[in-house]
């Protein structure tokens, strides 16, 4: 049975998308090309490895097979299937000032049109329990060492990411023992932002149609509609259009903040 050897494991919302463009492209590395995230250790296990592995394309100068997936975080099983599939997994967590994060979360929800605008983040945080799970750092990490050996666990904060991309990945490389790999011109500039879609209905739709073709595996039309869909519905200033209390949250989460402030990675 193959093997994958890393797993960034996110949470959502702390540069999983851009650690997936840097490594489809390091010519030392194998990750599914046809989607960023296959949900196959927490969600579509029963599908086999078979399937799982279909995703994948060993390149010529291939040493080692990973999957950025942010879904695992808070997934106990994926870790159990992880560890099963490889004793030897190194497992990723890509960490974020709680608040931030939320925020981010929240602004990307309006982006795509499944939280209304007009909700306060505040109302969102307390009746959605993905915003405040997603945050609790400690507790799932805690989960993770119940499963995979500790020395096989590894945190990387957003924040020195945001201070330098080129050391943030090279530290990465060190730990993978595969060569440092400069970062492309265009992708060290881009960074994912979230705002309001201009036209929401649009938006929504243009995702349903596009999880649609996800499910047939048309992931060339995949690629092209999302391109099409950010291109028309977002505005060029970036304006964002949410309401929040950064304050209230940082009280309500004053607790994770701690614990974050408390790793030192």
């Amino acid at each position: 049975m193959k093997k994958l050897d890393f797993v960034f494991v996110g949470p959502y919302r702390t540069g999983t998308t851009w650690l997936y463009e840097y490594f489809k492209r390091h010519p030392e590395v194998s990750v599914p090309v046809k989607v960023k995230e296959t949900f196959f250790f927490d969600k579509k296990h029963h599908k086999g490895y078979k399937w799982y592995f279909s995703y994948f394309n060993e390149k010529k100068d291939h040493k080692i097979t990973g999957e950025i997936a942010p879904s695992y975080f808070r997934s106990t099983e994926a870790a159990r299937r992880l560890l099963e599939n490889n004793p030897n997994i190194k497992i990723f967590f890509t960490l974020r000032d709680p608040v931030d994060r939320i925020i981010s979360q929240y602004k990307h929800g309006i982006m795509k049109g499944t939280i209304n605008q007009n909700d306060s983040i505040i109302k969102i945080y307390k009746k959605n329990k993905s915003f405040r799970y997603a945050t609790k750092y400690e507790e799932f990490i805690n989960k993770w060492k119940n499963i995979i050996p500790e020395e096989n666990l590894y945190i990387f904060k957003f924040e020195n990411f945001i201070k330098n991309k080129q050391k943030y990945v090279d530290n990465i490389c060190n730990i993978l023992e595969i060569k440092k790999q400069e970062i492309p011109e265009y992708l060290d500039k881009k960074i994912g932002f979230s705002i309001s879609p201009k036209y929401k209905l649009l938006y929504k739709v243009g995702y349903n149609i596009i999880n649609l073709l996800r499910k047939l595996k048309l992931f060339f039309l995949v690629n092209i509609l999302k391109k099409i869909v950010s291109k028309i519905n977002t505005t060029k200033n970036k304006k964002e259009y949410y309401f929040y209390s950064k304050k209230q949250l940082k009280y309500l989460l004053s607790d994770e903040i701690k614990k974050y402030n408390n790793f030192n990675y």
